[in-house]
């Protein structure tokens, strides 16, 4: 439904709009969002690769380019500028209007696998740093 394809991309929208007034929060210099209440704070770029993911999976056909060249100007502490910012929330738009037409149990076993393969790979991370 429109509802919860809204909640999962508000956290998103919601810092993306905050960097567009010029108060966003950061943590070590990296903008952060809560993606429920009572969740930590997690960097924005995290949640917009993971996004991404989900979107192409889903969507391959849409251009999921703008969501990921702001992700590494973020990642790297990098300027942003505010066409950039308003590209990737006109991209989370289109995202919502197609994803509210795919079945539920199909973006529920994509999310699933986008949150197995994070996993995987914070795995492999903490391999390569012992």
């Amino acid at each position: 439904t429109r509802r919860k394809v809204k909640a999962w991309f508000d956290p998103i929208r919601n810092c993306l709009r905050d960097m567009k007034s010029g108060e966003v929060d950061a943590i070590q210099g990296y903008a952060v969002t809560r993606m429920h209440t009572q969740d930590d704070y997690v960097r924005i770029d995290y949640c917009m690769t993971g996004f991404r993911h989900l979107v192409a999976r889903l969507c391959p056909d849409m251009d999921v380019v703008p969501m990921e060249k702001l992700e590494k100007k973020l990642s790297n502490g990098v300027l942003v500028q505010l066409n950039e910012i308003d590209d990737v929330l006109s991209l989370l738009n289109r995202a919502e209007n197609r994803l509210i037409k795919i079945k539920e149990e199909v973006v529920r076993s994509a999310v699933l696998t986008e949150q197995i393969a994070i996993e995987f790979e914070k795995r492999d991370l903490i391999k390569e740093a012992a």
